[in-house]
């Protein structure tokens, strides 16, 4: 069993001899992990199936301000 950097397994969840989890996987609560995890992916459930990639959150950044419009406070 092999986990990769910042890859974040929940509790109970069970990796089966052999697996890898990739960096920066998200491996549910109670999964159980029969093969291989592809980093960045999300895994859950009984066998651990990929529901969806993880994406990057990026947060909206603030509007620009018009010229001489007074700044935040």
């Amino acid at each position: 069993m092999s986990v990769g950097d910042g890859a974040r397994v929940g509790p109970g969840a069970a990796l089966l001899r052999g697996v890898t989890v990739g960096a920066g996987a998200v491996v549910g609560a109670h999964a159980v992990v029969s093969a291989d995890v592809a980093p960045g992916a999300a895994v859950g459930g009984v066998p651990a199936a990929v529901p969806r990639p993880v994406r990057a959150v990026s947060r909206p950044q603030p509007a620009p301000r018009a010229p001489g419009a007074p700044g935040p406070r």
